[in-house]
């Protein structure tokens, strides 16, 4: 009786090292898991944010020729156009407020979409304001890329 007790003693002691090898190697797997879908959340996140940027960037040169100093006129200015591509833009800062999990930069986003909400029914547009905006738009994105490439 005694070498039976004895053997099923070792084999739950082998059992339950094993158990334990178990439960790390499935928490290992689970935590790999957990990073690969966070690294696919986040370059999803910075491919939305580079589309942004480079519609802010449209937006940027589009509101440049707007304010130059020489545009006395606006003859031969498709105006409707130029309104409806930053209304464009808007839309996509709305689609876009949670694009990033810091809750700053969401707040950020969020405060210039109704600043330009608020501009849509001025008439005539203040293009320094908006150019003003969309160069700070520009700046936030430009540091949440670079510490993103960088990290």
């Amino acid at each position: 009786m005694g070498i039976l007790t004895f053997i099923g003693t070792v084999i739950s002691i082998i059992a339950a090292i094993f158990s334990i090898y178990q439960a790390v190697k499935a928490k290992n797997s689970a935590q790999a898991a957990q990073d690969a879908k966070d690294s696919i959340e986040k370059y999803k996140s910075t491919l939305n944010l580079q589309k942004l940027l480079a519609h802010a960037k449209e937006i940027e040169a589009l509101l440049v020729k707007l304010t130059a100093p020489n545009l006395t006129t606006g003859k031969g200015r498709n105006f409707k156009k130029d309104h409806e591509a930053i209304e464009r833009f808007v839309s996509l800062l709305n689609d876009n407020q949670s694009i990033h999990p810091d809750s700053e930069f969401c707040t950020f986003i969020l405060n210039e979409y109704e600043w330009f909400v608020a501009q849509a029914s001025l008439d005539p547009k203040p293009y320094n304001d908006i150019l003003y905006h969309v160069r700070a738009i520009i700046r936030e994105i430009n540091g949440i890329i670079h510490d993103r490439t960088f990290e």
